[in-house]
Protein backbone atom coordinates (compact mmCIF):
# COMPACT_ATOMS: atom_id res chain seq x y z
CA UNK A 1 0.00 0.00 0.00
CA UNK A 2 2.48 2.16 0.87
CA UNK A 3 4.99 1.63 -2.36
CA UNK A 4 1.09 1.96 -4.20
CA UNK A 5 1.29 5.84 -2.77
CA UNK A 6 4.92 6.57 -3.18
CA UNK A 7 4.14 5.47 -6.64
CA UNK A 8 0.94 7.55 -7.27
CA UNK A 9 3.48 10.56 -5.76
CA UNK A 10 5.79 10.40 -8.01
CA UNK A 11 3.45 10.07 -11.18
CA UNK A 12 1.43 13.18 -9.67
CA UNK A 13 4.57 15.29 -8.96
CA UNK A 14 5.65 14.29 -12.64
CA UNK A 15 2.57 14.97 -13.79
CA UNK A 16 2.85 18.62 -12.18
CA UNK A 17 5.91 19.43 -13.66
CA UNK A 18 5.34 18.67 -17.03
CA UNK A 19 1.96 20.60 -17.05
CA UNK A 20 3.83 23.76 -16.02
CA UNK A 21 6.58 23.00 -18.97
CA UNK A 22 3.98 22.83 -21.20
CA UNK A 23 1.90 25.87 -19.95
CA UNK A 24 5.40 27.74 -20.56
CA UNK A 25 5.78 26.69 -24.18
CA UNK A 26 2.99 24.60 -25.45
CA UNK A 27 5.10 22.57 -28.15
CA UNK A 28 6.91 20.40 -25.77
CA UNK A 29 3.48 18.62 -25.53
CA UNK A 30 4.89 16.37 -28.65
CA UNK A 31 8.18 15.32 -27.11
CA UNK A 32 8.97 12.69 -24.77
CA UNK A 33 10.37 13.14 -21.58
CA UNK A 34 13.67 12.37 -22.32
CA UNK A 35 14.09 14.75 -25.21
CA UNK A 36 12.48 17.47 -23.06
CA UNK A 37 15.13 16.77 -20.50
CA UNK A 38 17.61 16.22 -23.07
CA UNK A 39 16.49 20.05 -23.99
CA UNK A 40 15.93 21.63 -20.57
CA UNK A 41 19.43 20.65 -19.37
CA UNK A 42 21.68 22.26 -22.19
CA UNK A 43 19.93 25.48 -22.23
CA UNK A 44 23.03 26.92 -22.45
CA UNK A 45 23.81 25.38 -25.84
CA UNK A 46 20.67 26.36 -28.45
CA UNK A 47 22.16 23.38 -30.84
CA UNK A 48 20.54 20.39 -28.46
CA UNK A 49 17.38 21.77 -29.99
CA UNK A 50 18.23 21.21 -32.97
CA UNK A 51 17.14 17.39 -32.91
CA UNK A 52 13.65 17.60 -31.72
CA UNK A 53 12.35 21.22 -34.15
CA UNK A 54 10.26 18.34 -36.41
CA UNK A 55 8.09 17.25 -33.54
CA UNK A 56 7.98 21.17 -32.24
CA UNK A 57 7.33 22.88 -35.14
CA UNK A 58 6.31 21.02 -38.23
CA UNK A 59 7.71 22.48 -41.35
CA UNK A 60 11.22 23.07 -39.81
CA UNK A 61 13.72 20.46 -40.12
CA UNK A 62 16.43 22.61 -38.50
CA UNK A 63 17.25 26.53 -37.78
CA UNK A 64 20.06 28.51 -38.91
CA UNK A 65 22.44 29.82 -36.41
CA UNK A 66 24.98 32.31 -36.66
CA UNK A 67 27.29 34.03 -34.07
CA UNK A 68 27.51 37.87 -33.34
CA UNK A 69 31.47 37.49 -35.49
CA UNK A 70 29.18 36.50 -38.13
CA UNK A 71 30.19 32.75 -38.93
CA UNK A 72 28.08 29.68 -39.04
CA UNK A 73 28.02 28.61 -35.75
CA UNK A 74 29.79 24.96 -35.54
CA UNK A 75 27.79 22.06 -32.53
CA UNK A 76 29.88 24.46 -29.60
CA UNK A 77 28.61 27.79 -28.65
CA UNK A 78 30.76 30.51 -27.94
CA UNK A 79 28.89 33.94 -28.08
CA UNK A 80 25.17 34.46 -28.06
CA UNK A 81 24.01 33.11 -31.04
CA UNK A 82 21.27 34.25 -33.29
CA UNK A 83 18.87 32.58 -35.30
CA UNK A 84 18.71 33.35 -39.26
CA UNK A 85 16.29 31.22 -40.59
CA UNK A 86 14.69 28.32 -40.39
CA UNK A 87 15.30 25.33 -42.91
CA UNK A 88 12.00 23.02 -44.09
CA UNK A 89 12.58 19.08 -44.71
CA UNK A 90 13.07 19.52 -48.19
CA UNK A 91 15.64 22.01 -48.19
CA UNK A 92 13.92 25.62 -48.14
CA UNK A 93 15.21 28.36 -46.17
CA UNK A 94 12.82 31.13 -45.02
CA UNK A 95 14.82 34.07 -43.43
CA UNK A 96 13.18 35.07 -39.55
CA UNK A 97 13.95 38.64 -37.74
CA UNK A 98 16.49 37.67 -35.64
CA UNK A 99 15.98 35.21 -32.49
CA UNK A 100 18.92 35.96 -29.62
CA UNK A 101 19.06 32.04 -28.37
CA UNK A 102 19.89 33.16 -25.23
CA UNK A 103 18.23 32.54 -21.28
CA UNK A 104 15.49 29.43 -21.27
CA UNK A 105 14.85 27.62 -23.80
CA UNK A 106 11.20 27.92 -23.95
CA UNK A 107 11.34 31.93 -23.98
CA UNK A 108 13.36 32.18 -27.21
CA UNK A 109 11.30 29.08 -29.09
CA UNK A 110 8.03 31.31 -28.09
CA UNK A 111 10.29 34.36 -30.18
CA UNK A 112 10.91 31.71 -33.44
CA UNK A 113 7.19 30.79 -33.39
CA UNK A 114 6.72 34.34 -33.46
CA UNK A 115 8.80 35.50 -36.32
CA UNK A 116 8.09 32.16 -38.07
CA UNK A 117 4.63 33.51 -38.39
CA UNK A 118 5.77 37.69 -39.59
CA UNK A 119 7.87 35.56 -41.79
CA UNK A 120 5.93 33.43 -43.89
CA UNK A 121 3.08 36.05 -43.87
CA UNK A 122 5.88 38.32 -45.64
CA UNK A 123 6.62 35.63 -48.05
CA UNK A 124 3.15 35.83 -48.62
CA UNK A 125 2.58 39.02 -49.41
CA UNK A 126 5.50 39.32 -51.94
CA UNK A 127 4.33 35.96 -53.52
CA UNK A 128 1.16 37.70 -53.91
CA UNK A 129 2.44 40.87 -55.26
CA UNK A 130 4.95 38.72 -57.79
CA UNK A 131 2.49 36.54 -58.95
CA UNK A 132 0.77 38.85 -61.74
CA UNK A 133 4.21 40.09 -62.98
CA UNK A 134 5.75 36.40 -63.11
CA UNK A 135 5.30 32.77 -65.23
CA UNK A 136 3.82 30.79 -62.66
CA UNK A 137 6.55 28.07 -63.56
CA UNK A 138 9.10 30.45 -62.54
CA UNK A 139 6.71 31.47 -59.77
CA UNK A 140 6.40 28.16 -58.28
CA UNK A 141 10.10 28.09 -58.05
CA UNK A 142 11.12 31.36 -56.59
CA UNK A 143 8.37 31.06 -53.85
CA UNK A 144 8.25 28.82 -50.67
CA UNK A 145 6.01 25.81 -50.84
CA UNK A 146 4.43 27.19 -48.46
CA UNK A 147 3.32 29.97 -49.56
CA UNK A 148 2.36 28.37 -53.41
CA UNK A 149 0.01 25.46 -52.40
CA UNK A 150 -3.18 27.85 -52.75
Amino acid sequence: MKQNVQIFHGNLLKNRIRFKIFLSFYRFYFLSDEELLEILSQTRNPMAVQPHLRKCFEGINRLEFISKGGDDMEMTVTLAPEIRAMLSPEGERVEVLKVKATGNVEDWLKQVEKNMITAVRACIKKAKDDFEKSIREEWLIRHPHQVNQG
